[in-house]
Order: C-alpha cells, then sequence, then structure tokens
C-alpha cells in the first residue's frame, strides 16, 4: 500500500516536470521570435515607405521636438530660401538635420543624414552596417547587373514615364544598388514611388562594403 503511494507522488511529480519543460521551451520560442522581430529584419521585407525616421526624429517633426529630443545642436545655420521662407541646417556630433519652414521658429525637418554609428535609422540600420544586411532588410529580388545599376525591386524606369501616371504610388516604389567603374557597391536607393514634392528618399552611402552614410528626405520641390 505504501509503495503504491509513492508510486503516484512520483507520478505525479514527473507529470509537473514534463509540463513545467513544455513551458519553458515554449516560453524560450516566443523569446526567440520576438528577439527576432525586435532586430528589424522581418519575415517578409517590406518595401521603403512610411518609415521616414532616423536618429529618433521623424521627417516632418518640427525644430522644437528635434531639440527637445536632441538637445541643443553644435552648429546652427537658418537662411532665407528661394522656394520657400527658411531653411535651416543643424549640425549634431552624429549627422545633420535639414528644416524648412514659412515662418522663422516655425521650422520642420525635410531631411536626416546619420555619419555616425550607434545612431539608428529606419529598420535598426546604422552606419557601419555590412551593405548586405541592409539589403535584406528590404525586399530583394534576383536581378543582374546593367549600366552599372542592380534592381532590388520595383522599376525605376516606371517611375519616371508619364503613361504610368494613373498607377497608384505603392506600386512605383522601387529599390536600386549603383556601383562604380570598378564594380564596388557605392550606393542604395529606395523610393516610395512619388517624384519631386513629398517625394520620400532613402539612401545609403557604402565604402568597402559598409554603410558610411544614411541620408533619409522628403522632397520639397
Amino acid at each position: 500500500m505504501l509503495s503504491k503511494y509513492f508510486s503516484n507522488i512520483l507520478i505525479v511529480f514527473f507529470s509537473i516536470f514534463i509540463l513545467l519543460s513544455c513551458s519553458q521551451s515554449g516560453d524560450k520560442k516566443i523569446g526567440s521570435s520576438m528577439h527576432s522581430s525586435a532586430s528589424g529584419i522581418s519575415a517578409i521585407a517590406l518595401p521603403f515607405g512610411h518609415d521616414y525616421y532616423a536618429g529618433g526624429i521623424n521627417l516632418y517633426d518640427d525644430e522644437r521636438d528635434m531639440i527637445k529630443r536632441l538637445g541643443v545642436p553644435t552648429e546652427k545655420n537658418i537662411q532665407k530660401c528661394d522656394h520657400i521662407a527658411y531653411c535651416g541646417v543643424y549640425i549634431y556630433p552624429f549627422g545633420k538635420f535639414e528644416l524648412e519652414g514659412d515662418k522663422e521658429g516655425y521650422l520642420y525637418v525635410v531631411s536626416i543624414t546619420l555619419t555616425a554609428s550607434g545612431i539608428f535609422g529606419p529598420r535598426q540600420t546604422q552606419v557601419g552596417d555590412d551593405m548586405e544586411s541592409v539589403i535584406y532588410k528590404f525586399p530583394h529580388e534576383k536581378h543582374s547587373i546593367q549600366n552599372k545599376k542592380r534592381k532590388l525591386y520595383g522599376d525605376e524606369e516606371k517611375l519616371y514615364d508619364k503613361t504610368y501616371s494613373k498607377v497608384r504610388d505603392e506600386e512605383l516604389g522601387y529599390g536600386v544598388i549603383n556601383y562604380d567603374q570598378e564594380g564596388n557597391i557605392v550606393e542604395i536607393i529606395y523610393s516610395d514611388g512619388r517624384v519631386g514634392f513629398m517625394s520620400h528618399w532613402l539612401i545609403y552611402k557604402v565604402t568597402n562594403g559598409k554603410v558610411s552614410e544614411i541620408n533619409i528626405y522628403v522632397g520639397t520641390v
């Protein structure tokens, strides 16, 4: 009778142990999945569009919000411009922010350029990243190099072809790699599918296979 009692206890003990083991295994899988997502690399990479931010600042943020987040710039230059009342350039140790507006003191971010590592651009990319890691965070179809260019997705030709003027903007977005004469990647360009005013662009300058500069901007003319 006593042995049967201990046998039942052992069965209960092992049942609890197995349940706890399964639970911990499940937690690890969930944590792993979340970590993969937080790394900025999604299972299905989306085209560039709507992730118009870098250095903790979004395009269209105003001057006051920018300074509140980043602090006072090391250098600041505001002047009158031809296409709009005022243009401003704000220099920080890690990059440059360009602002425009109709009234001094009410300027908005139209361009962000990052030149130092540790400050993140779209999809957790930063200066110093390997170019391949950047490419894989966006759609990347397999195309050959033609005229020192390799298409990643979309069609750059359509963007400037008036016969496609009625096609939705999202269908015109594209990504392309530019090469130098020696066949080295020098630039990775992404467009959201617009031309001129209110178009959005993301450009990675590449030096020796590494990102040397990130520029995201909105067309203002």
